[in-house]
């Protein structure tokens, strides 16, 4: 192994590996540049100290600054969008070739996820026996029913 392939991973010659990446990435850039276009001020006070010409130039800063974060916001929300449409694109290609499911191939769709064995020792005790009444066992529930029957 030469010293250039030491630091590159195995599966980076993937073509779908590395469309991942440059989208994870692209949605990274995309978030940064929204919140940079929220986080700085756009707005300005008027001073009526400073002469005309000058506060003219400071409205017309602060309008080309709003302008241009609005643009850094509206890019960010595409490359978000952009990397999440791509992203999906990529799963749904892995579910379509059988990559995602994460159960053996030896297990079928009918299969119940849980054996009957499972389900008892995850229940523990009794209490999510369906016969059993609230507050009084089974037995004396069915002798409470044969006493109101008898009279």
């Amino acid at each position: 192994m030469s010293a250039s392939e030491a630091g590159r991973c195995p599966d980076s010659s993937d073509p779908v590996e590395r469309l991942n990446i440059a989208s994870t990435i692209g949605i990274g850039i995309g978030i940064l540049l929204i919140v940079s276009g929220i986080v700085v001020p756009t707005d300005y006070s008027m001073n009526p100290q400073l002469p005309a010409r000058q506060m003219e130039s400071i409205e017309i800063f602060y309008h080309r600054l709003s302008f241009a974060l609005e643009v850094c916001i509206v890019v960010g929300m595409a490359l978000v969008t952009a990397g999440t449409v791509v992203q999906t694109a990529i799963v749904v290609r892995m579910y379509l070739k059988g990559e995602l499911d994460p159960r053996p191939e030896a297990a079928s769709l009918t299969e119940p996820f849980f054996s009957g064995t499972e389900m008892t020792a995850l229940q523990g005790d009794s209490s999510c026996d369906p016969t059993r009444t609230y507050g009084t066992s089974h037995r004396q529930h069915s002798s409470l029913r044969t006493t109101a029957e008898e009279h």
